[in-house]
C-alpha cells in the first residue's frame, strides 16, 4: 500500500508491508536465491531499513494528528485550542488559615515570591496524617498572642483539610507554642488538566454556536478560565427540569470554577425576558444605562462515591490495592450530575494495572445500596472519590 492522504485522513504502510516491499526489491537486484531470514546479513539490513522507514511514517502520522483537535496532545493541544479561546486549567495549590500561637516576638520565614514554587521552603506545619503546609508570607510577630496566618499545601493539587487537624509544628521555632486550623481549607487546589479532560471540555465548549440555546450557554460557561464543569437546566410549560421551581419559564445554571462576574455576564447576555433564575449565588452586571442586573446561579457541591471492587491477579502475584485506589482517585474526575458505571471503573483499573482483572464492581451514592451504576442524588452535585470509600477485595488472597 502506498502512503497517501484522502478524505479519511493519512494512510501509511505497516512495517510488515515495508519489509515485504524491501524484500521484493532486494531479490530484484540480487536474485531470488538470496537469504533474507532475520539472522542473515541481508535480512538484518532489511529489518533496519524497514524500522527506519516505519519510524519516519509514525513521526509523519504524529505531525498530521497534531493538527486534528480530536487527536492532538501536549503543548500542541494548548496551541491549537487557543483558536477556540479555550485554555488548559493549570494545577494550583490548596490554601488554609492556621492560627499560630506565640509566647514572645518571633520572625517566621514564608514562601513569599516562591508562593508557586514546588521547591519553595518556609515555616512548615502538618496535619494528623502528615500533610505539610508552608507559611505563605514571611511575618514578624511583635508580641505574644494567636495570629491567623495563611499556609499553602506543600504539594500541588486538591487537599481536603478537616478543622482542628493541623496541630504539628514541623519547623521548630523558639517562642511558637502551638498551631491549629479553626476551619477547613478556603481554597482547594487541583492537578493540571489532562489531555483527555482538556479535549472533552474543548469539545463541549464548541457548542457555543449550537442551535440549542442552553447547549450554547453551557459552552460559553466552559470557555471561562478555570471552569471545569457546567450544567444548565430549564423549565418550560411542558417540561420541568428544575425540581425546586414550578415556573413555566426558568433556568438553573450550575457552574464549577470561574469568576462570579464572568458567569453573571453570560447569564445576562443569554437570559430571555421574563425567565426566572434559580440559585443561591448572586452577582451583578452593570448595564449600559448605569443600572445593574442581578444574576442567580448555583455552585455544585461534592457527594461521596462508594465502590466495592473484587480483583484477581492474572499472574498469581499479590496486587497493590492501595496503589490502585490512589490511581483511581487521581484519574477519575466527574462532572455535575454525571452518572458513573461499573464499566468506567473497570476500564480505569485495566489501564492502571494490566496484571489484574476485575471480577466484580458495584457503586453507590450512599454507601448502603450498591449497583452497577450510580448518579448523584440531586442535579447540583458531582461525585468526589476518596481512597477511604473504595473497598477492594483480592480474590484468592
Amino acid at each position: 500500500m502506498a502512503n497517501y492522504i484522502d478524505k479519511d485522513g493519512l494512510h501509511t504502510e505497516s512495517i510488515s508491508e515495508i519489509k515485504e516491499n524491501l524484500t521484493t526489491e532486494y531479490k530484484n537486484i540480487y536474485g531470488d536465491d538470496i537469504t533474507v531470514s532475520s539472522d542473515s546479513p541481508d535480512g538484518q539490513r532489511i529489518n533496519i531499513e524497514a524500522q527506519a522507514k516505519a519510524d519516519l511514517l509514525d513521526y509523519s502520522k504524529q505531525v498530521y494528528n497534531s493538527f486534528d483537535v480530536d487527536t492532538v496532545i501536549g503543548d500542541q493541544q494548548d496551541r491549537l485550542y487557543k483558536i477556540n479561546n479555550v485554555y488548559r486549567n493549570n494545577a494550583d495549590y490548596t490554601f488554609v488559615v492556621v492560627n499560630v500561637t506565640v509566647t514572645q516576638a518571633v520572625n517566621l520565614h514564608g514562601l513569599d515570591t516562591d508562593i508557586l514554587n514546588a521547591n519553595g521552603s518556609g515555616y512548615t506545619v502538618a496535619d494528623e496524617i502528615g500533610t505539610n503546609f508552608i507559611l505563605a508570607n514571611s511575618v514578624s510577630l511583635s508580641a505574644a498572642g494567636t495570629y491567623p496566618l495563611e499556609f499553602r499545601a506543600e504539594k500541588i493539587g486538591a487537599v481536603d483539610v478537616s478543622p482542628n487537624t493541623i496541630t504539628t509544628m514541623v519547623t521548630v521555632v523558639a517562642g511558637v507554642s502551638g498551631v491549629n486550623n479553626p476551619s477547613k481549607q478556603y481554597l482547594t487546589g487541583n492537578t493540571q488538566e489532562s489531555d483527555s479532560e482538556f479535549r472533552i471540555r474543548r469539545n463541549k465548549s464548541t457548542a457555543i454556536s449550537a442551535q440549542g440555546f442552553y447547549d450554547a450557554m453551557e459552552g460559553q460557561f466552559l470557555s471561562i478560565p478555570n471552569v471545569t464543569s457546567a450544567k444548565v437546566y430549564e423549565n418550560t410549560p411542558t417540561n420541568k427540569e428544575i425540581p425546586q421551581s414550578s415556573a413555566d419559564s426558568a433556568i438553573w445554571c450550575i457552574v464549577e470554577g470561574g469568576l462570579d462576574s464572568d458567569i453573571a455576564s453570560i447569564i445576562y447576555a443569554n437570559r430571555t425576558f421574563g425567565c426566572a433564575m434559580i440559585g443561591s449565588t448572586t452577582a451583578t452586571v452593570e448595564r449600559a444605562d448605569g443600572t445593574t442586573f442581578t444574576a442567580y446561579f448555583d455552585r455544585p457541591s461534592p457527594q461521596n462515591l462508594y465502590m466495592n471492587i473484587t480483583i484477581k491477579s492474572r499472574q498469581g502475584l499479590i496486587p497493590d490495592d492501595d496503589y490502585i485506589k490512589e490511581q483511581l482517585v487521581d484519574r477519575m474526575k466527574f462532572g455535575i450530575y454525571e452518572q458513573v458505571t461499573s464499566s468506567d471503573v473497570v476500564i480505569e483499573i485495566n489501564e492502571i494495572d494490566s496484571s489484574v482483572y476485575v471480577e466484580s464492581c458495584t457503586l453507590s451514592n450512599d454507601g448502603t445500596t450498591f449497583g452497577y451504576s450510580a448518579t448523584p442524588t440531586t442535579k447540583d452535585k458531582y461525585f468526589a472519590l476518596s481512597a477511604a470509600n473504595i473497598n477492594i477485595t483480592v480474590a484468592g488472597a
